[in-house]
């Protein structure tokens, strides 16, 4: 269950959300990449409560959401230019341009080659197209997480016993997945930029609620009896989960 509302710190608006989890003991609070705030909370907690705990943390909220903000101004950017680079499953893929006679984008990656090949209006060789090719691999990204994942749900969902109704791909801001009531598996198409072993993970987790629908210890227990190393894989999306877009250059001023 969730809600969500904005808090006022020195006059800039932040929206949170408050996730109810009834596992939840005490009351977190986490910086998105989006800047807004995820609070999480337990079922029992008052709206008074909570409202006093926020407004002895807005020096706290203030101060994280600054540090965040300035961790994502210094990750690398995009230019979608000739030779950039950028990562399918955790490999660096190379990026080559061409013209041609079509008026949209086509998208073509060599994976023996670890490279896109990508074609665009001829009038678009010297201009700045980032929005568009963000856009158009935005939607390629899409299209491949799903094709690899429902590999990996098709391996995975078979040795635990369980597969799932449904797979979406989705441009979340703060999960890498979901899994629904009704069988839905929903991943977040970042998570392709960033390694398999924590693709595996976030895919065996959300498996792992067709069983159990909360993080209880039964829950962590069925994700361990396949992944035994999944507090590292876990650890690693926390730390590193920010690198995963395709962040793209600021244009000149």
């Amino acid at each position: 269950m969730t809600s969500e509302s904005v808090l006022k710190i020195h006059g800039t608006l932040i929206p949170y959300r408050v996730v109810i989890r009834s596992n939840a003991k005490n009351v977190t609070l986490r910086i998105n990449a989006d800047l807004t705030l995820r609070v999480t909370v337990p079922p029992y907690i008052r709206y008074e409560e909570l409202d006093t705990i926020l407004r002895d943390k807005t020096d706290w909220i203030w101060k994280a959401r600054e540090e965040t903000r300035l961790r994502l101004e210094a990750l690398p950017r995009h230019s979608f230019a000739e030779n950039d680079c950028i990562p399918v499953l955790g490999e660096p893929q190379t990026l080559h341009i061409h013209a041609s006679n079509k008026q949209n984008v086509t998208i073509t990656w060599h994976r023996s080659d670890q490279s896109f090949e990508v074609t665009v209006p001829p009038e678009w060789v010297d201009a700045s197209y980032s929005q568009t090719l963000y856009e158009a691999f935005t939607e390629w990204f899409k299209q491949f997480g799903k094709r690899h994942a429902t590999e990996r749900l098709q391996e995975y969902g078979t040795r635990m016993g369980r597969l799932p109704k449904k797979l979406v791909l989705r441009s979340q801001t703060s999960r890498w997945g979901s899994c629904s009531s009704d069988g839905t598996i929903a991943l977040n198409w970042r998570l392709f930029l960033g390694p398999r072993e924590i693709v595996d993970y976030v895919i065996v987790h959300e498996l792992a609620h067709l069983f159990h629908m909360n993080h209880s210890d039964a829950f962590w227990s069925t994700v361990e009896d396949i992944l035994p190393d999944y507090k590292v894989r876990r650890q690693w999306l926390r730390e590193h989960g920010q690198l995963l877009d395709l962040h793209r250059d600021r244009p000149s001023p």
